[in-house]
């Protein structure tokens, strides 16, 4: 099989795809610690967390985005919010 054997380059697509929807679903399954910053902050300086400002939909529907960013072969959106 040579360089230019097109099953090769559908084989490394198709595995690179691979890992792509197994590194979504690593980050859903995971949930805690995967939202991104809101660049928002409390009173006293601290950070705003993402489901502080967004509550519990907020993030189903952020999980919702990096599933969907994988299945489509692409990366999530990181500010979603700034998508609406």
């Amino acid at each position: 099989m040579g360089g230019d054997d097109p099953r090769i380059a559908l084989i490394a697509d198709q595995a690179a795809r691979i890992e792509g929807l197994s590194e979504a679903l690593r980050r859903i399954e995971k949930w805690f610690g995967e939202f991104p910053e809101t660049d928002r902050k409390w009173d006293d300086g601290t950070p705003v967390s993402y489901g502080a400002c967004w509550g519990s939909n907020g993030e189903r529907d952020f999980m919702r985005e990096v599933a969907r960013a994988a299945l489509e072969g692409r990366q999530p959106c990181t500010m979603p919010w700034k998508a609406r």
